[in-house]
């Protein structure tokens, strides 16, 4: 039974990515001002419990994320291994950071969390971080991912393993799954470029284990950058 849940929950937290296959872009279209699409970002926090199967999901309100995006310079851009880099083409690299101490502590016993915070001389907390580099054509409504890259940042009680980072480009047919061994990566992906559609847009997805000193309990957390 416990086997039957832990699949369970693991399907119930990967079931956001799984959700986004290549569609026709038709409907939709890319959005030319980068102001609008920073303040568009969608960013969506999940985390089961893999003992019982229990998930809770949660769309982060924008005052809980910091959002970077950044237009890369012609050195930078030059050093992405891209498949074709139509001149022109801004290349850009944006990224959200969530703190998921608030939303991880929601699922636990509060009391007993409270108990271990009292031996801690640190503050508790954890961030995870996850972003793409990519580009978009606006004249043929197309969008390039060049990498994806992201962090886990924790401090005090918390510490994360087992991290796995998901990246989809939809029109394009194209992804990969990438399993960091360390607290901070980048890796390069396809770029072919493929139709844009706002409503199965490019992403990563980062994906990892918390687990609270003192305890045995963990959780399965993932935390979404999608690009509008």
């Amino acid at each position: 039974m416990k086997k039957l849940k832990k699949i369970i929950a693991s399907l119930s937290v990967l079931a956001v990515m799984l959700s986004v296959c290549p569609v026709s872009a038709s409907a939709s279209t890319l959005k030319t001002s980068q102001n609008k699409q920073e303040s568009n970002i969608a960013t969506t926090v999940v985390i089961s419990d893999p003992e019982t199967g229990d998930v809770w999901r949660w769309n982060v309100p924008k005052s809980d994320v910091s959002i970077n995006s950044s237009t890369l310079s012609t050195s930078e851009a030059s050093n992405l291994k891209t498949n074709s880099l139509n001149e022109g083409n801004n290349i850009k690299k944006t990224d959200i950071s969530v703190n998921v101490r608030k939303y991880l502590e929601e699922t636990f016993d509060s009391i007993t969390i409270q108990s271990l915070r009292k031996s801690s001389t640190l503050e508790d907390d954890i961030t995870l971080n996850t972003g793409l580099t990519y580009s978009s054509n606006s004249s043929n409504n197309t969008i390039s991912v060049y990498s994806v890259f992201g962090s886990t940042t924790t401090e005090g009680l918390y510490y994360a393993a087992d991290r796995s980072v998901y990246w989809r480009n939809p029109g394009a047919g194209l992804g990969d799954i990438f399993y960091p061994g360390s607290n901070s990566w980048s890796y390069s992906t396809n770029s072919t470029a493929g139709n844009y559609n706002s409503n199965l847009p490019p992403y990563s997805l980062l994906e990892c284990k918390i687990r609270i000193s003192g305890m045995s309990a963990y959780r399965t957390v993932s935390v979404m950058c999608q690009i509008p």
